[in-house]
């Protein structure tokens, strides 16, 4: 990973992603050792095995599905919040293969293939997560 540019005014970074980095492993780093804890995110790029889910509500549980090959990354979007001081990576995303069908879930993993380009806005203060054992989800509180 690396940091193209900081805008220190509006606390605003941008991220290039390079091949084998995992999206969600490295954003986190990246939050820790510049203590951000609260913030979005949004970025485009491409994958080679990424792992999405869907919630499935009535389980309560997120059902996965892999996705193995080259796809186009045309959309994450995502938020930066803390469990127990740690930076947890909420992020969703579209991609698209070569038959240009869109897939679409939550991140569970996601490594990037040739790059992934994010644009990080880090907000003042702290957004925190507790876990509602209704839904079984951790929730922002």
């Amino acid at each position: 990973m690396k940091l193209i540019t900081h805008d220190e005014k509006r606390s605003i970074y941008i991220l290039r992603l390079d091949r084998g980095d995992e999206l969600k492993e490295t954003l986190a780093q990246f939050c820790t050792e510049n203590k951000i804890t609260a913030g979005y995110f949004s970025g485009i790029g491409s994958t080679d095995n990424c792992v999405l889910a869907y919630y499935d509500a009535q389980q309560k549980q997120y059902i996965d599905h892999t996705f193995i090959g080259h796809y186009e990354v045309i959309s994450i979007h995502g938020n930066i919040s803390l469990i127990d001081e740690n930076p947890l990576i909420h992020a969703h995303v579209v991609i698209s293969g070569s038959d240009m069908t869109a897939k679409a879930g939550h991140v569970q993993s996601l490594m990037t293939y040739i790059t992934n380009e994010i644009m990080l806005q880090k907000l003042d203060g702290a957004i925190t997560r507790k876990h509602s054992p209704e839904d079984n989800l951790f929730l922002i509180k």
